[in-house]
């Protein structure tokens, strides 16, 4: 739960602070992208000719591919920041860009009745998704190099030591990207400094404050402009708020409260001022119907031509299963679903057969319980293939939060936990491709909050791309 609203909080505080410094990161995307877009258009003229095409009026075409690039890439949203997941919205975000701008030059290419350029064209959006993609990975690959050597960070003060807080300044080492550096903690509670010194260790830990009387001065010292207050503003961050708001008096000071709505998504909540009056709205996340319906044909398109392509690969892992270790090939077991509906999902068989039948699985691959084939089929994930079968029968969709087992989501599951029930359970996701597989699933409850909040065609289109680009990294390494 904390760490769902962390989450929140950092795309708040990457969207709201360090005016100055986001205004600059924006202008360098800017000026990289059109870099990248008048690249593009050149090297689609040259693989148009090189190919043997006609003429085309390469200054024109850049001039006006320019302009609309300029355009559409501010339209599509590409300069807000917002930081995500694994940069996957972002991505999203370049893909739709490119997808809108071919559109847009093809209507023009048409328009003006030139045959040639719309083909120039085809060449130079290919190049332009590749190259904006490359150069956006090495601008933030340099500003988070810069971040980490703290050029031009915002120096942060934690309000609050408990976990909290902690977590927070785990959130923030973590994520260089967002140009925070935490220079101390101030908690009256020294048990809770003590706690967050250890946290923290190393050489260069943050200051641990517990007296109010020195806050003003640590603030002008360290140079201090974001105040993050982590306990609750309801009961001891109300104090806190106030206490701070007259020690930063005439300071160039920000002070920031994390939203404690347990619950809602960043989506939901909007703010509002009634004739000064400040106000929190809520509204619900609705799933289109055509969304849906093109999620459900995707589904079953994709699913049927993986179990046609893949039969032969899925004959040769069930004999090699059956002669590895006795028992049956498939293992089947009861999942929850969409709104906890139960049903049963298949798996290839990893594990002997005197395993228990419901308990958590494996987290490390010389887990005794799991035999020679089943560690092959883990590492690459081959074992989830016979859930095609669920995609099919509809209680399973490619992308999506993975299905619990019943007695998880009966005594460990908390409320926030429960939005992961909102969409159909599915092979792969945002989990699967982040690399952070050693925990349960829900104790990683951030990556598929993140997948129901921002889920698209587009979205789970980039998961199964790097998904297979995963799986195929990991064949090579066994």
């Amino acid at each position: 739960m904390i760490q769902h609203a962390l989450e929140r909080l950092n795309l708040f505080l990457g969207a709201r602070v360090g005016g100055q410094r986001v205004r600059w990161f924006v202008l360098a995307l800017v000026l990289t992208d059109l870099g990248c877009l008048a690249l593009s258009l050149w090297l689609g003229c040259l693989s148009h000719r090189i190919g043997g095409g006609g003429p085309v009026d390469g200054v024109a075409l850049g001039l006006v591919g320019m302009l609309l690039g300029a355009l559409v890439f501010e339209r599509v949203g590409l300069y807000r920041y917002e930081p995500s997941m694994m940069r996957l919205v972002e991505i999203r975000k370049i893909i739709r860009a490119v997808v809108i701008l071919a559109l847009v030059l093809t209507a023009f290419a048409f328009y003006t009745g030139e045959q040639a350029a719309r083909l120039a064209l085809l060449h130079a959006m290919g190049w332009l998704l590749v190259t904006l993609l490359g150069a956006r990975a090495l601008v933030y690959r340099l500003q988070q190099s810069l971040y980490s050597r703290r050029f031009n960070v915002s120096r942060v003060l934690i309000v609050g030591a408990g976990e909290a807080g902690r977590m927070l300044y785990k959130h923030i080492r973590e994520a260089p990207e967002l140009g925070y550096w935490v220079s101390g903690f101030y908690d009256e509670d020294r048990r809770a400094l003590a706690l967050a010194g250890e946290a923290a260790a190393g050489p260069e830990a943050p200051a641990l404050i517990a007296e109010a009387d020195a806050l003003r001065a640590f603030i002008e010292r360290e140079q201090v402009t974001l105040v993050l207050i982590s306990t609750p503003i309801r009961s001891a961050g109300e104090c806190h708020l106030q206490q701070l708001m007259r020690l930063t008096e005439g300071l160039a000071v920000r002070i920031c409260f994390m939203p404690y709505l347990s619950g809602y998504f960043a989506k939901q909540i909007q703010f509002m001022d009634i004739n000064g009056i400040p106000m929190v709205t809520l509204g619900a996340i609705r799933p289109r119907p055509a969304e849906q319906i093109s999620k459900r044909l995707l589904d079953l398109t994709l699913a049927g031509a993986a179990l046609l392509l893949l039969a032969p690969l899925m004959i040769a892992i069930a004999l090699w299963i059956r002669r590895d270790s006795p028992g049956p090939v498939l293992f089947v077991q009861e999942r929850v679903g969409k709104d906890g509906a139960r049903f049963p999902m298949y798996k290839f068989r990893t594990m002997h057969l005197d395993s228990p039948r419901f308990a958590y699985s494996p987290t490390v691959s010389d887990d005794p319980r799991i035999t020679r084939a089943g560690r092959f089929l883990r590492r690459t994930s081959l074992d989830e293939l016979p859930q095609l079968l669920n995609v099919l029968e509809g209680s399973m969709s490619l992308v999506g939060p993975r299905p619990e087992m019943p007695f998880i989501v009966e005594q460990e599951y908390e409320e926030i936990h429960r939005e992961r029930l909102r969409v159909k359970p599915g092979i792969t996701g945002v989990w699967q491709i982040s690399g952070d597989r050693d925990k349960q699933i829900h104790e990683n409850i951030s990556y598929d909050l993140f997948y129901v909040e921002n889920r698209s065609l587009l979205l789970d289109a980039i998961i199964l791309v790097r998904t297979l680009l995963f799986a195929v990294s990991a064949m090579r390494t066994c």
